[in-house]
């Protein structure tokens, strides 16, 4: 009994990490491809002119509105918590980024839809790998929005 209960609590610690990894892999793919296809087909002559900070904000909006959508699901809970931190990460990327010349508030804003997010975990009831999704979400923020 005790080893099923140790397992369990191993489980999300394992899987949302590497599922985590991998649900940020797809998103930036599908980013890069929205991105370039965009690029290709309305500015194909001067890639200067393409919106890049539109382009993220709006993608990272739907794609965190789908997972939104996508929490309602009979998925299991982990899988649901790993394929989260990709839309959570872009978001707190998006942000990131859009205030890249104001470290400070950059940090706080982060910091601030971080805090949202987990009271939103928190008010529905979610297990506590949800939390641990939003750290790792934080963490892959900073390492990728991180002022250099």
């Amino acid at each position: 009994m005790k080893s099923e209960n140790s397992r369990l609590a191993v489980y999300p610690l394992l899987i949302i990490p590497f599922g985590g990894l991998i649900s940020l892999g797809i998103i930036y793919m599908l980013y890069f491809g929205v991105y370039m296809l965009i690029e290709t087909t309305m500015y194909p002559n001067n890639s200067l002119d393409v919106p890049a900070g539109l382009i993220r904000n709006t993608f990272a909006l739907v794609i965190f509105l789908i997972y939104l959508l996508f929490l309602r699901t009979r998925w299991s809970e982990p899988l649901k918590a790993a394929i989260g931190v990709g839309p959570v990460a872009l978001v707190l990327i998006a942000v990131g980024l859009a205030l890249y010349l104001k470290p400070i508030l950059s940090m706080v804003a982060v910091l601030i839809i971080a805090a949202s997010y987990a009271t939103f975990l928190y008010r529905n009831k979610r297990p506590w790998f949800y939390y641990y999704a939003v750290a790792l979400s934080v963490l892959a923020a900073i390492f990728y929005a991180w002022p250099r």
